[in-house]
């Protein structure tokens, strides 16, 4: 897979042009995951609390352009801090247990007034 081919998903958007400049194809791998996930999208000032209902990471200091791995009702997650104001997660899992992990979401959603849009 080559530059051409690339999706590279960030905010620097001198990032591509980095990789070219700073590394030779000897030095990494880039694989596409895309298929193999399920993505949420989780926005809004109760973001934390709702991750906090199945998610034992400790989200103090967690800011804008993090990213970490966990666990939420036993489902192995990937959280991407999108932004801070207004607080919006990306939630990465595998593909099999994307029904499982949206009903554990909205699950835990119910009581903030869940709305899907």
């Amino acid at each position: 897979m080559g530059p051409d081919n690339w999706l590279v998903v960030s905010k620097n958007k001198e990032i591509e042009k980095s990789i070219l400049e700073n590394l030779s194809h000897d030095d990494f791998a880039l694989t596409d995951l895309s298929h193999s996930r399920t993505i949420l999208e989780l926005e809004g000032s109760l973001v934390d609390e709702v991750l906090k209902k199945g998610c034992p990471l400790n989200l103090d200091g967690l800011d804008e352009g993090k990213c970490s791995n966990s666990v939420f009702h036993a489902i192995t997650i990937t959280i991407d801090f999108i932004s801070l104001n207004p607080r919006k997660v990306r939630i990465f899992a595998l593909r099999s247990f994307g029904e499982s992990l949206y009903h554990s979401i909205t699950d835990a959603c119910l009581e903030f007034g869940y709305k899907a849009e």
